[in-house]
């Protein structure tokens, strides 16, 4: 009798806890389902931008992940694209030393070059003097082109621009995000 009175009780707190068990199981499940406690579920999503290194160019820049990327050797050009529009990274040296950006804004975006400036502005990205603009072709005056022309040492420059209306915010933010690395 005192065997099957200990079976009983064994028996009794295995159901407990097994009650106990399967309704903070189904409490949990509730709370998760009716998002109870405020906190909320997200799925672990991919970042939407990535961080590339171009040693061509000796820069560092941030490019949303929708743009494929094409970089040329012999024209120390690279080229990212998206939905067919581009926007392109251009290093040069110039025989000439110049002081400053402005100095060299003014000598290659002039009348004389068939450039007419519509804005302009000077800005300073991570250390890099810059001057931002849009500027038309006088020989194509509805094309309109928005660019950031980089100072990177007296006779070294960086050419960031696209001809796409479209991607005029894009290019901001990918220039704003350029770090020179020689």
């Amino acid at each position: 009798m005192a065997k099957n009175k200990k079976l009983k009780n064994k028996t009794s707190t295995l159901f407990l806890i097994l009650v106990i068990v399967l309704l903070s199981l189904a409490f949990i499940y509730t709370v998760n389902q009716l998002n109870l406690l405020g906190v909320k579920n997200v799925a672990p999503t991919a970042s939407a931008v990535r961080e590339y290194h171009s040693e061509l160019l000796n820069i560092i820049f941030i490019i949303p992940n929708e743009y494929s990327l094409k970089e040329e050797n012999v024209l120390r050009e690279l080229t990212i694209e998206k939905k067919g529009e581009l926007i392109k990274f251009k290093k040069y040296t110039t025989n000439r030393a110049y002081k400053d950006i402005e100095e060299h804004f003014e000598d290659i975006y002039s009348a004389e070059n068939h450039v007419l400036v519509t804005s302009k502005e000077h800005v300073n990205i991570n250390g890099i003097d810059c001057v931002e603009s849009q500027w038309k072709d006088s020989n194509n005056p509805e094309l309109t082109y928005k660019n950031y022309l980089c100072f990177l040492e007296p006779t070294i420059f960086l050419n960031i621009s696209t001809n796409s209306p479209n991607l005029y915010s894009d290019l901001d933010q990918i220039a704003r995000s350029i770090r020179y690395s020689p």
